[in-house]
């Protein structure tokens, strides 16, 4: 018996990936004008900078997406002061991000529907804690919430074994009493199964290509729904 799902949040609760796409542009505009230089020579830099620190990490941690730091990496390869401008774009990039979220009703009601169901909702995102807070936030999606885990928190992320544990640990059910559902066939579906759980892709925003045949996948919410509530999932 399912007692509890389990979502990621970018790309599976709301679009990331548009205003991603659409804050970049701002930042881009924010460099030609303070710093001369090209679009081309903006999105090289930033792509240097998110290897850069990939390889300083070396390992998969929340720090990797961490903004600040992906800026203040851009503006010392630009050779540029990183004081005001990693703050400035660091907060232009979070402001209009937060600005033009939109609670889904689509979601809302979805979740609301599970809840009086009498099943528990958590939220397992690879992101620093501080930002998927505010962004559930600006979404409206609280209420609905019964337990949250980031990558910062667990120390590693999706799919690492040690992660949808910490999501166990805190539903306090058995793995196959537990969903996970997300649009990563990899980081989401196929680690959420590694672990016991039942994976499911949601592909309305997936950009990522589904590996096999036999996940259970959904491209809206009502289909999503149907899954769970019919409980039907193999093991």
């Amino acid at each position: 018996m399912i007692k509890t799902i389990y979502f990621d949040l970018d790309n599976t609760l709301y679009d990331y990936d548009t205003l991603d796409h659409a804050g970049l542009d701002i930042l881009q505009k924010y460099c030609e004008n303070s710093f001369d230089i090209s679009a081309d020579e903006f999105y090289t830099c930033f792509r240097r900078a998110q290897q850069l620190i990939r390889r300083r990490i070396n390992h998969e941690e929340a720090a990797l997406h961490n903004r600040l730091i992906r800026y203040q990496t851009m503006l010392e390869l630009l050779e540029q002061p990183i004081y005001p401008h990693a703050r400035v774009m660091f907060d232009m990039y979070w402001d209009f991000f937060y600005e033009n979220m939109k609670p889904m009703q689509e979601v809302t009601e979805f979740l609301q529907g599970l809840k009086e169901a009498g099943f528990s909702i958590g939220i397992g995102t690879n992101m620093t804690a501080e930002v998927q807070y505010k962004k559930i936030e600006c979404l409206e999606l609280f209420p609905y919430i019964d337990y949250l885990v980031t990558s910062e928190e667990t120390g590693v992320e999706k799919p690492d074994l040690h992660f949808f544990e910490i999501c166990l640990e805190k539903a306090g059910c058995l793995p196959s009493e537990c969903i996970f559902v997300g649009d990563h066939p990899d980081k989401d579906v196929a680690g959420a199964r590694e672990c016991g759980m039942h994976g499911v892709l949601f592909e309305k925003y997936a950009k990522y290509e589904k590996k096999s045949h036999d996940i259970p996948s959904a491209a809206e919410f009502t289909q999503l729904s149907q899954l769970i509530l019919e409980n039907n999932f193999q093991k």
